[in-house]
């Protein structure tokens, strides 16, 4: 999701995903599941497989989870 008033063009997306506010938030939440051992938790809130700690493990289990929404 993109800030409100933000076009979804390719762009756009980048200069989101560039900006100094997405990388400190990336920053911020890795540092949180890193530290504070949270993957199971949060694999269990989504619903999708553990896959470990860490921001990688997380979206990896997002990424499926959404792609096997998608086959529904």
């Amino acid at each position: 999701m993109l800030p409100e008033g933000v076009e979804p063009t390719r762009l756009e997306v980048m200069r989101v995903l560039r900006s100094s506010f997405f990388r400190n938030a990336n920053d911020e939440l890795s540092h949180t599941i890193n530290t504070n051992a949270v993957g199971l938790m949060l694999a269990h809130s989504f619903g999708f497989e553990y896959r470990g700690e860490g921001i990688e493990a997380f979206l990896s289990g997002l990424r499926d989870l959404a792609k096997k929404d998608e086959k529904k």
